[in-house]
């Protein structure tokens, strides 16, 4: 039986960016999670590595 999946995938600003710049990610992001039915959080940290 086919299911919809919801996948989100974001690039955070990093520490070089203005707050301004960080809020707006954040409060968009928050709107997109709260517009999404269910939610199995899932997350791949890459913090600081090289490319």
């Amino acid at each position: 039986k086919p299911i919809n999946v919801t996948v989100i995938q974001v690039y955070a600003p990093t520490t070089g960016a203005d707050d301004e710049e960080i809020e707006d990610f954040y409060v968009s992001l928050q709107q997109l999670v709260d517009a999404t039915p269910k939610k199995i959080p899932l997350s791949s940290w890459a913090i600081g590595t090289p490319k």
